[in-house]
């Protein structure tokens, strides 16, 4: 008998059903079934955890362990999951996949339900709760999707990358993105090279470039050969002039003090 783990994040693994937590339940599990009459023989294959691995994004075959569990099983071996989420988040990966072990021979067990699988009344509940399954995934990622959206148009941060002439300040719920203040004379200074000069964005960078070298009494860095170390690269500059009504906005300066202290202090960011 073998048996199945998985947590889909971090966070369902500190406040969740962690995978210490279902490997003790299926080890208990192995333990039950051996007492019963006719599994005197029965052996333990060993654990297989799949921390990290989402099931509604990833078939089982599909899964790291998952995988390596389904090459391992032979006609006439078990499986034992503790619950059917744990295993399956779509449907036709649940059904199709038991539909293949049933044909093998092989066992599949869900500690959280009694459910026969060789009964009509078995299977019908099965695959309704595979629906079920997948319905509450396909939830979930409706509600991450609209938090997500909400917290963009706060101009809080939704992922570790962070806008081009952006800064991250604050931490926890209190994140969010304001105007990078050590980069506004650069980012002034690229403004009046695009819209003035009309310059190129590969002129600009190497005007930037040249500039910095000479402040910092540096020798030049070409980017064609080395990319990476050049700090306001082509591609960096194309972004900043993408968003310079945001970054460096048009009119008085008065006016352009208020947008500058809109973003500064945390206002909404787009």
């Amino acid at each position: 008998m073998y048996a199945y783990i998985r947590v889909s994040t971090d966070r369902q693994e500190e406040e969740g059903f962690s995978l210490e937590a279902q490997e003790k339940a299926a080890k208990a599990y192995y333990q039950i079934l051996l007492a019963q009459p006719g599994n005197e023989l029965l052996k333990w294959g060993g654990l297989h955890k799949d921390g990290g691995q989402s099931a509604y994004k990833k078939k089982f075959k599909d899964r790291t362990e998952g995988r390596k569990l389904y090459d391992r099983l032979k006609d006439g071996d078990k499986i034992v999951f503790c619950r059917l989420d744990r295993a399956f988040r779509r449907f036709h990966d649940a059904v199709n996949q038991m539909e293949e072990w049933k044909g093998r021979g092989i066992g599949v067990h869900f500690i959280d339900q009694s459910w026969n699988l060789e009964t009509p009344s078995g299977e019908a509940c099965f695959r309704i709760m595979a629906v079920m399954a997948e319905l509450e995934s396909r939830q979930k990622s409706e509600r991450i999707k609209d938090a997500l959206s909400l917290k963009k148009s706060m101009g809080k941060p939704v992922n570790q990358k962070v806008p081009p002439g952006m800064e991250k300040i604050g931490g926890g719920k209190n994140q969010r993105y304001i105007l990078d203040k050590e980069n506004r004379s650069i980012i002034r200074l690229i403004k009046f090279y695009r819209n003035h000069c009309e310059l190129s964005y590969k002129k600009i960078s190497d005007a930037l470039e040249k500039c910095l070298a000479s402040r910092e009494r540096r020798a030049y860095i070409s980017e064609t050969h080395f990319k990476d170390k050049r700090e306001w690269t082509t591609g960096r500059v194309r972004k900043i002039c993408d968003r310079l009504d945001i970054l460096m906005p048009d009119g008085k300066p008065s006016e352009r003090r208020k947008v500058w202290n809109k973003y500064t202090r945390g206002g909404c960011y787009q």
